[in-house]
């Protein structure tokens, strides 16, 4: 007597569908997320490189840092943490179907970052008059009246450098708000302008922690 074959067994494979994730492995999040690595990576190395010529000639460094205009530095922060709240005000907007609400949102966080560009390029303009800047008009040599000058250079060459540096991506991040909030005045596919406002939302944290790295070495750390 032959055997009964066995029963077919129906084998159920389940997958999980993560929007979030596909939201962020798709562009332009993707090249957002290498474009960030890399920038991260090089301000990584300026803020080392810093902590370790600090090391070396504290004193001066420390004297330079207290020659930062603490206004500024306030204006600055209060103006980008702002933009970065508007941001995250008009992705929740979005994202509860209040879009009538999130070009507002929009062109307050625009309003914000130039601002921001307004002051930081006041302040070039002060470092200008003050002396400290000696790259721009040989004329006008550097000036310093801190101890050990020349070492004093050197922290504003790195302070120079990463503010210039965050500044241009300021006015990058800028941009991208301006072209976002063209599209949701004209009504764009709801779901592009969902991406892109994601895309905004990581760029403007990316900048927030860039100036907070800014804050704490240039700044913070003559007060300490």
């Amino acid at each position: 007597m032959s055997r009964k074959p066995p029963a077919p067994v129906n084998t159920v494979i389940i997958t999980h569908h993560s929007k979030v994730l596909d939201r962020h492995l798709g562009l332009p999040l993707l090249g957002l997320w290498i474009g960030l690595f890399a920038l991260s990576s090089v301000f990584a190395a300026l803020f080392l490189a810093f902590t370790l010529v600090f090391n070396q000639f504290q004193d001066s460094f420390v004297s330079a840092a207290r020659a930062q205009s603490g206004v500024l530095v306030a204006v600055n922060g209060a103006l980008l943490l702002a933009g970065g709240l508007a941001v995250a005000r008009a992705i929740m907007a979005h994202r509860a179907a209040r879009t009538a609400r999130t070009p507002g949102y929009l062109a307050v966080a625009l309003f914000a970052l130039v601002g921001f560009l307004g002051a930081r390029l006041y302040g070039y303009y002060q470092a200008y008059q003050a002396g400290l800047i000696s790259l721009i008009d040989l004329d006008r040599p550097f000036t310093f009246g801190g101890p050990s000058p020349h070492d004093a250079l050197l922290f504003f060459h790195f302070y120079f450098a990463v503010s210039a540096l965050h500044t241009l991506l300021v006015l990058l991040g800028g941009l991208l708000l301006a072209a976002i909030l063209l599209g949701s005045m004209r009504r764009a596919q709801p779901a592009r302008i969902d991406v892109w406002l994601t895309a905004s939302g990581v760029y403007a944290a990316f900048l927030i922690l860039v100036w907070l790295g800014s804050f704490f070495a240039f700044y913070l750390s003559g007060r300490l």
